[in-house]
C-alpha cells in the first residue's frame, strides 16, 4: 500500500493513514495477494454521517483497505486481508468466494442514491488507476461489488455504471498531457508545479542549483495552492509558464541553496504574474 499511497500523493490526491493500518488484517494466517482485483463498494451511509461516512465502522470491522470520503479524500485503513467481497465469482483466476485474499477494496462514502461529488469521482478513478499501475493489471480487473456478488442482484453497490468506470480508469492520464491539464484541479496543478520546481526544472544550464531543504515542501505547496485557488490558474500551458516565471524571479546566484524566503517570494510573484497574464 505504500507504493500505491505514494503514487496517489504524487498525483496530488490527499491520502490519510489510519492508526494501525499497516498491521490491520482480518485473516493474518492467510496468504494475501492484493493484485487480483480492485473491488469498489459504497458504504450505504446517510448524508447525516458526514464526509467520511462509515469510516470508523469499516476500520473496526476490517471491511476494506481504503475508504473514500464524500469530498474525495482518502484514508488507508488496512494493509492486510479484509472481509469485503463475500460470496461471489469466480472471476478470471480468482476462485468462487475467494476474493478477500486476492483483492483490494475501497468503501466509498455514499448512500447509494446520492450524486457523487466530481472530486470523489476523480479520486476513485485515480485510486483504481494507481492500483492498476502498482499491481501491473489492466482496468478489466477493476470491478464493482455488484459484479462479483452471486447470485446476481444480491448486491447493488456501487450504484454507478462499472463499464463506464473501467473506461475512465483506462483513459486516466497521469502525465502532463494537454487532456490531463484541461481537467486538472488546482491541487493537481500545484503538485506538478512543485515536482518541477524541486527537480530539474530549475537546475538547467545557466541556473544556480535549487537545493530545497526538508521543510520547504509544505510551505511552497501551501503557498502555490493558495495562489492557484485565488487566481484561478488552470489550463494546459500554465505549469510551464509558472516554472519559467519562477526561474526568472529567483535570485541569479543561489549559492548552496536558495533560502526559503527567496523561494516563497519567487513562487508567489511568478504564479500571480502568470495569472494576471492569463486574464489580460
Amino acid at each position: 500500500m505504500e507504493e500505491w499511497r505514494d503514487l496517489m500523493r504524487s498525483w496530488g490526491f490527499t491520502v490519510h493513514e489510519a492508526a494501525g493500518w499497516r498491521t490491520r488484517d482480518a485473516q493474518p494466517a492467510s496468504r494475501y495477494d492484493p493484485t487480483g482485483m480492485f473491488l469498489e463498494h459504497h458504504d450505504a451511509s446517510s448524508l447525516l454521517s458526514g464526509n467520511w461516512g462509515a469510516l470508523a465502522y469499516v476500520t473496526q470491522k476490517r471491511l476494506a483497505q481504503i475508504v473514500h470520503a464524500r469530498d474525495g479524500q482518502i484514508t488507508i485503513v488496512a494493509a492486510g486481508v479484509t472481509h469485503h467481497a463475500g460470496v461471489g465469482g469466480p472471476f478470471l483466476d480468482i476462485p468462487a468466494n475467494g476474493a478477500n485474499t486476492k483483492s483490494v477494496a475501497t468503501e466509498v462514502a455514499n448512500s447509494g442514491s446520492e450524486r457523487y461529488d466530481p472530486r470523489l469521482t476523480r479520486s476513485i478513478i485515480a485510486a483504481e488507476k494507481a492500483w492498476c499501475v502498482v499491481a501491473g493489471r489492466g482496468a478489466d480487473r477493476v470491478r464493482g461489488h455488484k459484479e462479483w456478488a452471486t447470485p446476481k442482484g444480491r448486491k447493488q453497490d456501487p450504484s454507478i455504471d462499472m463499464n463506464a468506470r473501467r473506461a475512465d480508469v483506462a483513459a486516466f492520464a497521469t502525465t502532463a498531457g494537454e487532456d490531463w491539464f484541461d481537467m486538472a484541479t488546482p491541487q493537481e496543478l500545484e503538485a506538478i508545479v512543485l515536482k518541477v520546481v524541486r527537480g530539474e526544472g530549475l537546475s538547467g544550464a545557466g541556473d544556480a542549483p535549487l537545493m530545497l531543504k526538508r521543510g520547504y515542501e509544505k510551505a511552497i505547496r501551501d503557498q502555490v495552492t493558495a495562489v492557484l485557488r485565488s487566481e484561478g490558474v488552470s489550463g494546459a500551458g500554465d505549469v510551464s509558464r509558472i516554472v519559467a516565471a519562477i526561474r526568472a524571479e529567483l535570485p541569479a546566484e543561489g549559492g548552496a541553496g536558495y533560502s526559503l524566503a527567496d523561494v516563497e517570494a519567487a513562487t508567489e510573484r511568478a504564479v500571480r504574474k502568470v495569472a494576471a497574464d492569463a486574464s489580460a
